[in-house]
């Protein structure tokens, strides 16, 4: 098993990490190379077997007080290889990093998708009389569903209140840009393992998934709980399924459900893909899906071939239907998966 896990490493650092992420990807090869390490991982249950939770367990130690010369690589000015002082870390305090892979898991932690989210929300408002019920799948804290709290330039353009106490930006790389606030009725976020961002040591989790090459992550982080903190959206433990299928009930009837995903369906198996698609589109009520999820994952959409040179992105999709509606699938355009830029085609 520490074989494949360690290929599994690598194959994660060559997508996803170089040269976006260079400490990161340091590190998640010199635990790839590390023989105790990639057994301390093999040990922890199969769902926390990603370089992700890895990092993340020593970062929340960081975070937590342990003093290690590791903490250095998550300042702005670090210029070495964090590798071996990572596996140092992991291997000093492996009764610790056992704990925390035993009981926690990878969230979403990137607020500044909401950057690209916001627009598509309010082009969907802009097409609907109704009031909008947002229902925020896999939503981790739920800081996706707050995006009408913060202000946002994608550009020349702007959205949210001028005086947000977080302040978010995108790339604007091509296509419209809705600004009109859309009118949200109604808010949930569903999550397996929802994270209650008003309780410090949960919060310090969140923060340890911030990659340490990111510390400007950390601070919008950081920014997006205290505006979290002041009036915390409802949040509810469940399954995908189930969760979804609740809110579809209890959203009030006279709003469109519009369903928010961002990196979620792309971990489901194609039978819960199946079955969260029917649950959606079969449902009594006009519902919308707004995925931001790996091209191909969506099933059915016309998509066309990413730009060029445009590195790793998400397709950002639209599927409506439900009420006995026609099916109608949409490609919205590209963005990167941590909102970075924005490419629409609306």
């Amino acid at each position: 098993m520490t074989a494949a896990l360690a290929d599994f490493f690598r194959a994660f650092a060559d997508f996803s990490l170089a040269p976006y992420a260079p400490r990161y990807d340091a590190m998640t090869r010199a635990a790839a190379d590390n023989a105790e390490v990639m057994a301390l991982l093999a040990a922890a249950p199969p769902d926390t077997h990603s370089p992700n939770n890895l990092q993340a367990a020593a970062h929340y130690l960081l975070l937590s007080g342990v003093d290690h010369p590791l903490a250095a690589a998550y300042e702005p000015e670090f210029d070495g290889d964090p590798g071996p002082a990572f596996c140092d870390l992991l291997l000093g305090h492996a009764d610790a990093v056992a704990e925390l892979l035993a009981t926690r898991v990878v969230q979403t932690n990137e607020v500044n998708r909401t950057a690209v989210i916001a627009p598509l929300v309010n082009w969907i408002g802009a097409t609907t009389e109704s009031p909008l019920a947002l229902i925020d799948l896999g939503c981790s804290a739920g800081l996706n569903l707050l995006f009408d709290r913060y202000r946002i330039t994608i550009g020349d353009a702007s959205l949210g209140p001028a005086d947000a106490g977080l302040c978010l930006s995108a790339e604007n790389r091509g296509g419209p840009v809705e600004t009109a606030p859309a009118q949200i009725g109604w808010r949930r976020g569903v999550d397996r393992n929802p994270i209650d961002a008003t309780d410090p040591d949960q919060a310090r989790w969140l923060e340890a998934l911030v990659w340490p090459d990111h510390p400007d992550r950390l601070a919008r982080l950081r920014a997006a709980i205290d505006e979290l903190r002041n009036d915390p959206p409802p949040l509810v433990r469940a399954d995908a399924l189930a969760g979804l299928e609740s809110a579809l009930a209890d959203a009030p009837g006279d709003l469109l459900a519009v369903v928010l995903t961002s990196w979620v369906v792309y971990y489901f198996g194609d039978d819960l893909r199946h079955d969260f698609e029917a649950a959606l589109l079969g449902a009594a009520r006009p519902t919308a899906w707004l995925a931001m999820e790996m091209a191909g994952v969506v099933p059915d959409v016309d998509t066309p071939p990413p730009p060029d040179g445009a590195g790793e992105m998400s397709a950002m999709t639209l599927v409506t239907g439900g009420a006995d509606r026609p099916v109608e699938r949409r490609f919205l355009g590209w963005t990167h998966p941590h909102g970075a830029w924005i490419d629409l085609v609306v």
